[in-house]
């Protein structure tokens, strides 16, 4: 009765070995293979008759150092068993991963060993895919925030124990946001990936660069010997930044703000190192964008003061805190007036008139704009009617709308009835709008601007020469005049460099029929000199600065 339950047992353990879905090898102790299952010729495609009689060796992947393997037997012998990942070979040639388990089985003095192992291929990709996913970017491959703060921690313990500095530049494409509308997704996708090449060249070992999320970028430099290495970096990038993109898609200039935060002189955590660099971030905004700032310990008052802007702007449209000035364009050679252009300002109630730079571009980010535009379009049209009521001869009224109004499709609906609510003949409302936002999408610009043109609304190109125009998108725009940037006006008639451009710009104007204003004219030997290179319109301080609707003295210009 006893032989035959071991009879039995027999055929059971036979028939589990047979059967197993893992992999079974039984060795001498020679460590001789003895016999394998099906599973072990299914996993790794050799069959019992090529792998009997000989040492595991042919499964080795050379992926482990002998040191590896004398470690796992030294467990054997010392522990009768060993488990662990290991990466073996097929007979393809294929690598793979599989946990394996080593016994030492003794039995009637004799010595074998049992080697079972899986194969985790799958389940090691399946982990290498949720990794990639939670630590990687998918459209860049760079480090995402998540596994960005897991380096910045560790290159902060690092620099802590070699006493070396390092810094933490966050970089915030400028106006990202509508390019992508602009553009689309997929053009503006490809158009970051080119950014983050150029800025990958600009990095040295030391630094690792990763996208936080959206249009925000880190770059973690280890090992800089002070605050000068990171200046050197956030140079280099704005330089590879500021040359244009090009592609069959687009052509196209994009820039970044960028702020610096050094450890451990600005401090020794990384969630302040990064608040940091953030806050200095922002003020490089606030400094007009496409440049970098060090952080500093004022930075912060700084921020909660444009923060608390900000909110305030909130309220005041509803509480009627913006108002219009105005500033006469005269005729260069009569001085008579040929036009008013409207200038908004806040009229706060704590910190009085602000100007418009303080604020237009908080307005922008937060899309106030778009309220603060109409209110100033429906306003200067108003004013513009109340003047010709009271029988003022007045015959232009100019407003200057924004690049993020030019991208907001009801703007035509907005001006077509101010224009009628405010009965303006064709040609008495202009509209200014900035150089670099008219060719921005070129092609998109020229259809709204000549749906605008046939309201019969004059367009002009405002602070034209310190932008990026192509002539040849200028010649297609619906335009009817050029202001000329008040930068190559100061410096009138003294500066050579000056006087070339002024005189370029008005020569290339009149080629193309358009009128040309210079703005910022402050004195008479400026005056002369536009006359006599045939500026055709000039404003400035020369004439008056920005008032009040009722503080115009309009028959000075008569």
């Amino acid at each position: 009765m006893n032989e035959l339950k071991i009879e039995d047992k027999l055929r059971l353990y036979a028939s589990a070995f047979e059967n197993a879905l893992e992999c079974m090898m039984i060795t001498d102790d020679t460590r001789r293979v003895i016999a394998v299952n099906p599973a072990f010729e299914r996993i790794t495609g050799f069959s019992p008759a090529e792998v009997t009689g000989k040492r595991p060796s042919f499964l080795d992947s050379k992926t482990h150092n002998m040191s590896f393997y004398r470690t796992i037997w030294r467990a054997v012998r010392v522990n009768g068993s060993w488990q662990g990942e290991i990466q073996s070979r097929r007979k393809t040639g294929e690598i793979y991963s599989e946990w394996l388990s080593i016994t030492a089985l003794t039995r009637g003095g004799a010595l074998h060993y049992l080697a079972v192992f899986t194969d985790i291929t799958h389940r090691k990709e399946y982990e290498s895919t949720l990794y990639a996913l939670a630590n990687y970017d998918p459209l860049t491959g760079l480090a995402n925030r998540n596994l960005f703060n897991e380096r910045i921690e560790l290159a902060i313990k690092r620099a802590a124990h070699s006493r070396q500095k390092l810094a933490l530049l966050i970089l915030d494409m400028d106006r990202f946001k509508s390019v992508r509308m602009t553009l689309g997704q997929a053009t503006a996708d490809q158009l970051l990936l080119a950014a983050v090449t150029r800025i990958k060249k600009c990095l040295g070992p030391n630094e690792t660069l990763a996208r936080l999320g959206g249009d925000e970028f880190a770059i973690i430099a280890e090992n800089v010997h002070d605050a000068t290495d990171a200046v050197r970096i956030a140079r280099d990038v704005l330089s590879t930044m500021s040359r244009v993109f090009l592609s069959k898609e687009y052509e196209r200039y994009l820039t970044c703000s960028i702020g610096i935060s050094v450890y451990p002189d600005d401090c020794v955590d990384a969630n302040f190192l990064q608040k940091n660099a953030d806050t200095a971030t922002y003020r490089a905004k606030l400094r007009g964008r496409n440049n970098f700032q060090m952080y500093g310990p004022d930075m912060h008052v700084a921020t909660f003061e444009q923060l608390l802007l900000e909110n305030n702007l909130r309220s005041a449209i509803s509480n009627g805190e913006f108002c219009l000035f105005y500033q006469p364009i005269v005729d260069a050679e009569t001085g008579k007036l040929a036009r008013m252009e409207s200038l908004i300002r806040w009229n706060h109630p704590e910190l009085g008139l602000i100007p418009p730079d303080v604020f237009i571009r908080s307005a922008e980010e937060s899309g106030l704009i778009y309220k603060i535009g109409e209110w100033v379009i429906r306003e200067a049209c108003q004013q513009f009617q109340t003047w010709k009521a009271n029988g003022i001869d007045l015959p232009v009224v100019s407003v200057n709308v924004s690049a993020v109004q030019l991208r907001k499709m009801n703007l035509f609906s907005i001006v077509a009835s101010a224009i009628r609510d405010n009965r303006l003949k064709p040609g008495e409302l202009e509209l200014e709008i900035t150089e670099s936002s008219a060719m921005q999408n070129s092609d998109a610009s020229f259809g709204f601007l000549k749906d605008l043109g046939s309201l019969g609304v004059g367009l002009s190109i405002d602070d034209f020469g310190v932008g990026y125009s192509s002539l040849a998108y200028l010649k297609r725009l619906p335009i009817h005049r050029l202001k000329i940037d008040r930068s190559f006006v100061r410096d009138l008639p003294e500066d050579s460099d000056s006087k070339a451009i002024a005189a370029a710009i008005i020569a290339m104007a009149h080629s193309l029929e358009l009128g040309v204003i210079a703005e910022g004219v402050e004195s008479l030997p400026q005056l002369n000199y536009l006359r006599s290179i045939n500026c055709d319109e000039v404003q400035g301080f020369y004439f008056a600065q920005p008032m009040p609707p009722n503080e115009v003295d309009f028959a000075r210009y008569q």
